[in-house]
C-alpha cells in the first residue's frame, strides 16, 4: 500500500507541474523569432486562447478578451518548441547499453538495462519538457517500446508531442530481437514491404522510418544496396498513398548515393565513412530531401569512453542524474577502466573521423540552399533524452553551421518533413501555442537556445524549474 500511495503522489505531483493558463494569455515586449524568414520581431506580442496562437504581432493592434493574462516577456526571445526528429525510447543512454562493453563485462546486460529503461519512460519525456523539445518522432523499435512511447506521452501532462514512425523496415539479412520483440521489420520484395507499411499504417503510425541493412556486423544481406533501392521506392510510394513521410537509415556514402532517387521525404542521417557527393547534394536540393546530420551521436560515445565528456549548461540542468551517474561512476575499478579504454580505442578506430565528414556534407548543403532537419538518435550513450537536441545543435555551429540554419532545421523544416507544420514548427497564428520563451538570442548563437526561461506547449506553460 505504501508504494502504492508514493506511486500515486508522484503522479499527481507530475500534473500539478503544469498550470493552466486562463481563457486568453498575452506575451507581450519580446523578440519573435521568424523562422521561415530567419529575422526577429523585436518588442512583438503572441496572444494565446486556448491551445492556439491567435495573433502575433504589435500589442496595439490586438483586440485582447477581457480577462486576458499579461505576461510581460521584455527583453527576451520566443523561439517555436523545438523538434527532435529522431529519438529511441528503447534506448537508456547509459554506458550499460554498449554491446562491446556487455561482452567485457558480465554486469552489464541487455535484461538489466531493459529493466531499467521500462519504468523511466515517464521519467525520460520530461527530460525533453526541460529542455525545450515540444515534439520528437520516435524513429523505429519495438512496438511495446516506441507505440507505448506515445500513449504515455498522450496521458501524461508534462511530455513532448510523440510522432511514431513505424519500422525501421529494410531488406533481410540481419534479425535484431530485442525484449523479445523484433526490433527491425524486414523484406526483399516490393509485396512484402508494402505489407509492412500497411501493417504499420493500421497501427497508426505517423510516418515510416526505412533503411538499408549492410554494413552493421554480422549483417548477410541477400540484395545489394542498388538492389534494394527499386523495393525501397516501391515501400515509400506505398506510404505515400497513405500520406505517410518517410525517413531513410543509411550509414555509408554508397548507401546514400543508392537510395537518394527513391522517393524518400528525408535521410534519418549523413554518411559517416566518407562525404557525400557534390551530385548527391544537387540530388537532394532539387528534389527537396530534408536530411538529419546525427553529427553528434558517434562522437559523444567516443568522448564518453574517454572520459572526454563535459556536460553544457543544459545537460547540468536536464540530463537524466542516473545516465550522468554511467559515464562517471560505472568504472569504479581499473578492470572497468580498462573496459572504457578498449572501447574507445574501438570506436575510435571505426568512426573517429565520423563528424568531420558529416559536417563536410551538411556545410554544402547548406551552401546550396538545402534542408536539414535535427535528430539526435536519442537516447544513445553521450546523446541521452532531451537534452541531445542541443549537443546535436550546437556541435554543428561548432563546424561551421549557421545558427539560423540550424535553428530552422530544429523546428519548422522538421515540422515540414512530418507534414504537421500546418499546426507546428513556426510561431504563427492558427498554430499550436507551442514555443519558448529564452534568455539570450540564439540567432547569436544555438548556444543560447538552452537558456530556457519558459516553455510553452498547446497553451499551456509547463513549470520548467519544478521539472528540472
Amino acid at each position: 500500500m505504501q508504494v502504492i500511495m508514493k506511486t500515486c503522489n508522484a503522479l499527481l505531483a507530475m500534473t500539478l507541474l503544469a498550470s493552466p493558463l486562463s481563457a486568453a494569455t498575452l506575451y507581450q515586449g519580446g523578440s519573435v523569432i521568424d523562422v521561415t524568414s530567419g529575422q526577429a520581431l523585436d518588442g512583438a506580442a503572441v496572444l494565446v486562447e486556448g491551445e492556439r496562437i491567435v495573433a502575433v504581432g504589435a500589442p496595439a493592434d490586438m483586440a485582447m478578451p477581457e480577462g486576458t493574462q499579461v505576461v510581460d516577456v521584455s527583453g527576451k526571445f520566443l523561439v517555436p518548441g523545438l523538434i527532435d526528429t529522431h529519438i529511441h525510447f528503447m534506448e537508456s543512454g547509459r554506458v550499460q547499453m554498449d554491446k562491446m562493453l556487455q561482452m567485457l563485462d558480465s554486469d552489464a546486460t541487455e535484461e538489466a538495462d531493459i529493466a531499467w529503461m521500462k519504468p523511466r519512460i515517464p521519467y525520460s519525456l520530461t527530460r525533453y519538457i526541460c529542455s525545450g523539445v515540444t515534439t520528437a518522432v520516435s524513429l523505429g523499435g519495438p512496438l511495446h517500446f516506441e507505440f507505448e512511447g506515445r500513449r504515455i506521452a498522450q496521458e501524461q501532462e508534462v511530455a513532448p508531442r510523440i510522432l511514431v514512425a513505424g519500422g525501421p523496415i529494410g531488406n533481410s539479412g540481419f534479425e535484431w530481437i530485442f525484449d523479445g520483440k523484433p526490433a527491425t521489420y524486414t523484406g526483399d520484395t516490393e509485396e512484402e514491404l508494402r505489407t509492412l507499411v500497411q501493417g504499420f499504417d493500421e497501427k497508426d503510425a505517423e510516418g515510416i522510418k526505412f533503411g538499408y541493412i549492410g554494413s552493421l556486423p554480422g549483417a548477410e544481406p541477400k540484395l545489394t544496396v542498388g538492389q534494394f533501392a527499386p523495393v525501397l521506392a516501391a515501400a515509400i510510394d506505398e506510404a505515400h498513398q497513405r500520406d505517410l513521410p518517410t525517413l531513410v537509415h543509411i550509414m555509408e556514402a554508397n548507401e546514400a548515393h543508392a537510395l537518394v532517387n527513391t522517393g524518400l521525404d528525408a535521410f534519418a542521417h549523413l554518411p559517416f565513412d566518407e562525404p557525400a557527393s557534390d551530385e548527391f547534394v544537387q540530388t537532394l536540393v532539387e528534389k527537396g530531401i530534408a536530411t538529419a546530420p546525427t553529427i553528434a551521436v558517434f562522437q559523444s560515445i567516443i568522448e564518453v569512453f574517454d572520459g572526454d565528456f563535459e556536460p553544457n549548461t543544459i545537460e547540468q540542468a536536464c540530463m537524466d542524474p542516473q545516465v550522468m551517474a554511467s559515464y562517471t561512476d560505472y568504472a569504479d575499478s581499473w578492470l572497468k577502466q580498462f573496459y572504457f579504454w578498449l572501447v574507445a580505442r574501438a570506436y575510435n578506430f571505426m568512426l573517429g573521423d565520423s563528424s568531420a565528414n558529416v559536417a563536410d556534407t551538411a556545410l554544402r548543403i547548406e551552401a546550396a540552399g538545402g534542408r536539414l532537419i535535427i535528430g539526435s538518435d536519442a537516447a544513445h550513450i553521450g546523446t541521452p533524452h532531451g537534452v541531445a537536441i542541443h549537443r546535436e545543435m550546437q556541435m554543428l555551429e561548432d563546424h561551421g553551421l549557421k545558427p539560423v540554419t540550424i535553428l530552422q532545421a530544429a523546428t519548422i523544416n522538421g515540422a515540414q518533413v512530418m507534414r504537421v507544420d500546418d499546426d507546428l514548427g513556426s510561431i504563427e497564428a492558427g498554430k499550436l501555442a507551442d514555443f519558448l520563451v529564452l534568455d539570450r538570442n540564439p540567432l547569436e548563437t544555438v548556444y543560447n537556445a538552452q537558456y530556457i526561461s519558459r516553455v510553452i506547449k498547446g497553451g499551456s506553460e509547463l513549470d520548467r524549474q519544478r521539472v528540472r
